[in-house]
């Protein structure tokens, strides 16, 4: 009897020190905490002045955790004005250009922060309103099918993709402007992968 105690006894014991020393093996930590990245959709960018912005953090990440998992601030580049909601729409009092910036915070304490530039003009300012463009290009290959144009604009961020089959082709996207000035760019590429851009923007 009393070997078999002495027995339990050392097994105790060497359980004891692998405990302190952090078990079997092994490194004892997770993987590491990755930094979120902080995204900005606004409704527009050129407003009047008293007029609301949407502005929207969704499409903010984070690796670990999603976007659900991040604590979000606003600050809209004005008296002291924030906000801690995904979606928010905000009024600016003047005109003026703004600064908006964002920053995100995941759980484990990490930030990421990005900013957005409001144009804001006085509410009696007249506007010149283009209601639609054309945006015209082409896109040459020496021979091959399967060429394609992808066509952007922002806003209202539409894309529309045109075909070119072999050769040179042409392409043309309306464009509705809205009276606030947009962002056309435009990619092509064809059927072996090499590619082309450009970017032009509209003012009304």
């Amino acid at each position: 009897m009393r070997r078999a105690t002495y027995i339990a006894l050392a097994v105790t014991l060497v359980a004891g020190l692998l405990a302190s020393c952090g078990g079997g093996g092994g490194d004892g930590g997770g993987p590491a905490n990755t930094e979120p990245t902080a995204d900005i959709q606004a409704s527009r960018t050129y407003v009047k002045e008293t007029v609301d912005v949407t502005f929207n953090a969704a499409n903010s990440d984070d690796a670990e955790d999603g976007y659900a998992g991040l604590d979000v601030e606003w600050d809209f580049g004005h008296d002291g004005q924030t906000s801690d909601q995904g979606v928010v729409n905000h009024p600016f009092p003047s005109a003026n250009t703004y600064t908006v910036t964002l920053t995100v915070t995941d759980t484990g304490g990490l930030t990421d922060q990005t900013t957005i530039q409001i144009t804001v003009t006085a509410a009696g300012a007249p506007t010149t309103v283009v209601d639609t463009v054309t945006v015209k290009g082409t896109l040459t290959d020496d021979s091959q099918a399967d060429d394609h144009v992808d066509v952007t604009v922002t806003p209202p961020g539409s894309v529309t993709q045109a075909s070119v089959n072999g050769g040179t082709g042409a392409f043309g996207h309306p464009v509705t402007m809205g009276g606030v000035p947009v962002t056309v760019d435009v990619y092509g590429e064809d059927w072996t992968g090499n590619s082309d851009t450009s970017q032009v923007v509209i003012t009304p």
